[in-house]
């Protein structure tokens, strides 16, 4: 840790300068909803979503000093699976068909009408409050996946129905960018497609027939995790994709770029991106999962899960590791 001489500490009022803690340590555990995504406009703006146990389902915020638990029952009896906060509204995606905003000004909350109530939207992202996208998939229901889009005026579905989609048995799962005309999706068997404004690319890995769970587009461009028994992390290079998945990975749900580039998933596992090359952490803080992860522009890093391989989605969890001191969320 770097230390100043106290003379200067006192003579100019300074604060001690403190390090971010050097490990991750859960800083919730055993919470009532599991939580599946936590995003963030900022470091003291931090937002989180999670399943429906009874109260409806968990939007929390971190404002940087304190917890504020929002009113849900306006989405009562959904699991929310995902969030991307802007400066006036929060946009929530998750089942039933459910795709919501949160009105920061008065904390109404609006549900769309549209999607068929077979839908789960586990993944919602936009360049802009009037650019957003939201994918989904009806599990187990026969139906094809679905992408909806906001772009500037109503939500509305995309017509899937013709080339490059190929959806046929295929679930949609995530949704990210860099803009408006850089969006790519991620989904089962191995589907990678990429907007570049226009029109749709079916740029997925030759033969890879794998869950690719979540996508996020950084500083390394975009990074695809996922996984069945054993972890996949994907990078861009080129026109290429590259595996760069460390040994004896455990499958992947999330990954997150920023200040830290990390990767979470089963039984605790994560993974960090250090001078170009991926390691796993050596230990584990549960052997519960993660589902979601966040890097923050003052060094810190959030993960979220629970027991979130079966139904009831419950047991949250929240491991952070930053320079703030983070207390337990209260019911």
């Amino acid at each position: 840790m770097r230390t100043l001489p106290m003379l200067f500490l006192l003579l100019c009022g300074c604060p001690p300068i403190v390090d971010p803690p050097a490990e991750m340590t859960l800083v919730g555990e055993g919470l009532d909803e599991a939580l599946l995504s936590v995003r963030a406009t900022g470091p003291d703006d931090v937002w989180f979503v999670g399943s429906d146990q009874g109260a409806g389902p968990a939007l929390l915020q971190w404002d940087g000093s304190a917890w504020t638990r929002h009113d849900t029952a306006a989405l009562d009896g959904v699991n929310l699976w995902w969030v991307h906060p802007t400066a006036d509204t929060v946009f929530v995606a998750g089942s039933g068909g459910t795709l919501a905003s949160l009105d920061r000004s008065s904390g109404a909350i609006t549900r769309i009408d549209g999607p068929r109530d077979t839908l789960t939207f586990f993944g919602i992202w936009g360049a802009s409050a009037q650019d957003m996208w939201a994918v989904g998939a009806a599990i187990g229901a026969g139906e094809p996946p679905s992408i909806w889009r906001n772009a500037g005026g109503a939500w509305a579905e995309v017509d899937t129905t013709a080339e490059p989609f190929h959806l046929e048995n295929v679930s949609l799962f995530k949704v990210h960018g860099s803009a408006a005309d850089d969006v790519w999706i991620v989904g089962t068997r191995g589907l990678i497609l990429h907007w570049d404004g226009a029109t749709f690319t079916d740029l997925s890995p030759p033969d890879l027939d794998q869950n690719l769970l979540t996508v996020e587009w950084g500083e390394a461009g975009p990074i695809v995790v996922g996984g069945l028994n054993q972890g996949l992390i994907f990078e861009r290079e080129g026109e290429a994709w590259v595996d760069v998945t460390p040994d004896l990975t455990p499958a992947l749900n999330g990954v997150c770029q920023g200040s830290s580039t990390v990767a979470v998933g089963r039984w605790g596992g994560m993974a960090r991106r250090v001078d170009g090359a991926w390691a796993l952490d050596d230990e584990s803080l549960t052997l519960l999962d993660y589902h979601g992860c966040l890097t923050t522009s003052d060094g810190a890093i959030w993960a979220v899960g629970g027991h979130i391989s079966a139904s009831p989605l419950n047991e949250g969890l929240i491991a952070y590791q930053g320079p703030a001191t983070v207390p337990s969320p209260t019911p």
